[in-house]
């Protein structure tokens, strides 16, 4: 490989784990973000928060975009260095499986730590500035992606209707614990335990998963 093909790779390589970083960061700050804080900067003025109050009213179709985008830069990553090395290593064929093995380790840990556990940590501890900084361009993919979004959203909502229905019918009691916004019809268990109900009135529906869990 010569300089310029390298500089190349590498700039790809850093846009995809920039894309990577991206959706792991709307994933926590969104599921974070809390409504009341979002609405107060909508109230103020604030224009960024009316895509913010659009995603986290859809928040299952938000969800599946994010999960979308990060397999598709997780597996475009690993392909493209995948191709990258057996390509470097094209004259030395003995060298080739312990270079593509070493190098999808690399490549793990690098997308692991860069495009997952940093950026997460970053998002749950800025969740309301980046939901609102991220608002427009996660918008913008949900928009992309809705043909794929839908399905995806409304199979899993199937499922998982069907798999509590089923439970129940087996004389098993289902009790649902979220804290994300619920969907327009909620799965037929004993019951939907959600601070984000609409027709709940506790008093504070930012808590997380964990202290709904808690209380419960």
């Amino acid at each position: 490989m010569d300089d310029g093909s390298i500089i190349q790779a590498i700039i790809i390589i850093l846009v995809l784990l920039f894309f990577a970083a991206y959706f792991a960061v709307c994933e926590t700050a969104f599921a974070s973000a809390s409504r009341v804080k979002v609405k107060v900067a909508f109230d103020r003025g604030d224009r960024r928060a009316k895509k913010a109050l659009h995603v986290l009213d859809n928040f299952d179709k938000a969800i599946t975009t994010i999960l979308i985008g990060t397999n598709i830069t997780h597996l475009a990553a690993a392909s493209y260095v995948t191709v990258m090395v057996t390509r470097a290593f094209a004259d030395k064929p003995e060298s080739v499986n312990l270079a593509v093995t070493i190098s999808t380790v690399i490549t793990t840990i690098a997308v692991f730590m860069l495009g997952e556990m940093l950026p997460k940590s970053m998002g749950k501890k800025y969740a309301h500035r980046f939901s609102l900084s991220t608002a427009g361009s996660l918008s913008f993919f949900m928009l992309i992606f809705s043909p794929i979004s839908y399905v995806l959203t409304a199979i899993g909502r199937r499922h998982t209707a069907e798999e509590v229905e089923r439970a129940m019918d087996m004389g098993i009691d289902i009790v649902i614990t979220d804290h994300h916004l619920c969907p327009e019809v909620l799965p037929p268990a004993v019951a939907c335990v959600d601070p984000k109900r609409e027709d709940q009135d506790y008093p504070f529906d930012g808590l997380a998963g964990v202290g709904v869990a808690a209380k419960l």
